[in-house]
């Protein structure tokens, strides 16, 4: 549960808050080529950028976090910079959005700036690196203005380093990031990402109906921003949810367990109870008496269960974020929950040897 909560505070790159749509659309079926893939882009984010309570959109090649397979890659060289094992060029992912991208989902432009509309075809190539990627392979430098050559196309210029973003999942590690104009590198197909001001919903059915007006046969597929944070942190949720529920039998089952066992014991110690009452101990001495020998056995079974839990939790290494497997506040509030919950199974036994009749007890010796 500790690590659900470090993973729901994890610094995604964009603003998961953002009232925000997506809307996938894929003219290249309906038999568009790039550049009429493209015309078609700019004419739905025209209109739908028109709708009352829009405040941003912007087209790009896959959202974040979408489960698209790991990304799309290119492979580059960057002159001046030996890169890793003599290779003379290495893979690196990367996305195509369009100017108004970073602005739209909320991720920060650390250094340079963002792309414009005149980051076109018939401009200067230029390209977007993560923070992880300026950090790598140029270190302690300025990233802004170096070149980037991909591998079968022409050299990119560095105008921007953003801050790092999860790509395909919210535990994995910073790593290098190429974001380009759209413009520079048009696809057949894409995502609309729209912010709005309220609700989305409101937006959903305007959206839906100005693009069919523009052309009914591309298909549209329509997220929001918390079904995408649903879909990513779903096995997080998963693996706390099914630790959860054998946590809580596991417990109630130690919890019956002990109360037959506390149980039997009071009833053989009846006899002794109802002495010790005759000879003039008060009740709340008899309830401290059977909830301490409770407690013991509660403290004893939590030591011993300590002993293998301790090597067990290594198996629970791969499903944890932003937490130790040894964490002694995680090990602490299981062990006072567990002795809670002897005493209160203990309780109810308890309670009865307090109102055992001591004469009833005397007389049936």
């Amino acid at each position: 549960m500790r690590s659900l909560a470090f993973s729901q505070k994890t610094n995604l790159g964009f603003d998961d808050r953002r009232q925000l749509l997506f809307f996938d659309l894929n003219p290249g079926i309906a038999g568009y080529n790039g550049t009429r893939s493209m015309q078609f882009f700019n004419q739905v984010q025209e209109r739908i950028s028109a709708i009352p309570g829009v405040v941003n959109a912007a087209m790009t090649r896959r959202v974040l976090l979408s489960d698209s397979g790991g990304g799309a890659e290119q492979r580059v060289s960057i002159p001046g910079v030996q890169l890793p094992q003599n290779q003379p060029n290495i893979p690196i992912l990367f996305n195509a959005v369009g100017a108004s991208y970073f602005n739209t989902v909320g991720t920060r432009i650390l250094e340079g700036r963002a792309f414009t509309p005149s980051d076109n075809a018939t401009s200067t190539h230029v390209v977007a690196i993560s923070h992880n990627m300026a950090q790598q392979f140029w270190p302690g430098q300025d990233a802004l203005g170096h070149v980037v050559k991909v591998v079968g196309k022409d050299s990119w210029r560095i105008v921007a380093v953003v801050e790092d973003a999860k790509i395909n999942g919210i535990h994995e590690d910073p790593q290098p990031y190429m974001y380009f104009p759209l413009a520079q590198m048009p696809a057949s197909w894409g995502t609309l990402v729209v912010q709005s001001t309220g609700n989305p919903a409101d937006v959903t059915q305007q959206a839906r109906t100005l693009i069919q007006m523009i052309d009914t046969n591309v298909p549209i597929t329509i997220r929001t921003m918390d079904y995408l944070m649903e879909q990513a942190f779903w096995s997080d949720r998963i693996s706390a949810g099914f630790a959860s529920v054998i946590a809580a039998l596991g417990l109630l089952l130690g919890a019956i367990g002990l109360y037959g066992v506390i149980a039997t014991i009071v009833g053989r110690r009846s006899r002794e109870i109802g002495i010790r009452l005759a000879l003039g101990a008060n009740r709340t001495d008899v309830l401290q008496l059977i909830l301490a020998s409770g407690l013991r056995l509660s403290l004893a079974g939590a030591a011993i269960g300590l002993l293998p839990s301790l090597a067990l939790t290594r198996l629970l290494s791969s499903f944890l974020y932003g937490i130790a497997p040894y964490n002694l506040l995680a090990y602490a509030t299981s062990t006072v929950i567990v002795v809670l919950v002897a005493l209160a199974a203990t309780w109810l036994p308890a309670r009865r040897a307090a109102s055992v009749d001591p004469m009833q007890t005397l007389r049936s010796e």
